[in-house]
């Protein structure tokens, strides 16, 4: 049976293999980096988790490692789509800062 751990990464990585994939493409601007989990904004100025394997490649016009990525960063991200929306990766894309013509990809956020 699948159930939530206490640990977020672990549980985000047990809930990721306790559904069969769904191919899932989506990118933003990187709001934060946490222990192979990742938070982008969406164009739509939504969130989505997502998580690196072992095997995940970062490219920016040659592979980087994951200390190289930046708060602001827009990222293309190609993965399996996982039951709590979240998405398990194995290739990130980083794109211009212009990506999102419609935002000013600032890393500021509002509380309402």
């Amino acid at each position: 049976m699948c159930e939530r751990k206490d640990a977020p990464l672990r549980s985000a990585r047990h809930l990721h293999n306790c559904r069969l994939a769904t191919a899932a493409l989506s990118s933003g601007e990187l709001i934060s980096v946490d222990a192979g989990l990742l938070t982008i904004r969406t164009e739509s100025g939504g969130s989505k988790l997502i998580i690196l394997t072992d095997e995940t490649v970062i490219t920016k016009s040659m592979n980087i490692k994951l200390d190289n990525l930046e708060i602001g960063d827009v990222l293309m991200i190609n993965g399996d789509s996982g039951t709590d929306g979240s998405i398990m990766t194995n290739n990130i894309q980083i794109r211009p800062k212009n990506f999102f013509p419609n935002t000013d990809n600032s890393s500021e956020t509002t509380n309402n």
